[in-house]
């Protein structure tokens, strides 16, 4: 997998790239340090973050998805747009608020950029979940240019390795979910 780890790579693998496309990831609904506001969580946070420094790079347009599957009446790629343009202030061109899962973030998000002749993207989501979304947004029809944020790498072993550590079971969790995800859509 090609991974934007650097200007120079970022220049090189611009070429006819027409979009860059942001995944969500979870909402923190109706904040109360907000003022009942609605604002991203952690991972859909890194991912804007990542998104608005590719903008800022390629001056390429925006498309967040991300829409509503646990039913609280906030949809992420609205709260996406407000949090890159009020807080980034990085503009968004499209948002796709339907989506309730990595499919169907795909499937809409084609439905806008296609009738805009934009086909060729990078798609930013967190390493772990790269392979899978990168599958899936080929299998209707974009060519992928990955733009992984959070990227894992392996510092080498210490002893520190081998003790028990809070993070390990987040990232085995993560890691089970992906796999059976790409189960699931190769059953599709």
């Amino acid at each position: 997998m090609v991974s934007l780890q650097t200007d120079a790579a970022l220049t090189e693998y611009n070429q006819g790239a027409q979009a860059i496309v942001i995944l969500g990831g979870g909402v923190y609904s109706h904040a109360a340090e907000y003022g009942g506001l609605s604002t991203l969580s952690g991972s859909p946070m890194e991912r804007v973050k990542y998104g608005a420094y590719l903008f800022d790079k390629t001056g390429l347009p925006i498309l967040v998805s991300g829409g509503d599957p646990l039913n609280t009446g906030v949809r992420e790629g609205d709260v996406m747009k407000s949090v890159m343009e009020e807080a980034l202030m990085t503009p968004v061109t499209w948002v796709e608020n339907r989506s309730r899962d990595t499919y169907e973030n795909a499937a809409f998000s084609y439905d806008i950029l296609a009738k805009e002749g934009k086909t060729k993207i990078y798609l930013v989501t967190h390493g772990w979940h790269m392979p899978r979304a990168k599958d899936i947004f080929e299998r209707f029809g974009f060519k992928v240019i990955p733009a992984p944020t959070i990227i894992y790498q392996n510092a080498g072993f210490t002893f520190y390795n081998i003790l028990p550590q809070s993070g390990g079971l987040e990232l085995s969790s993560l890691a089970l979910r992906e796999w059976i995800g790409r189960l699931w859509y190769t059953l599709l």
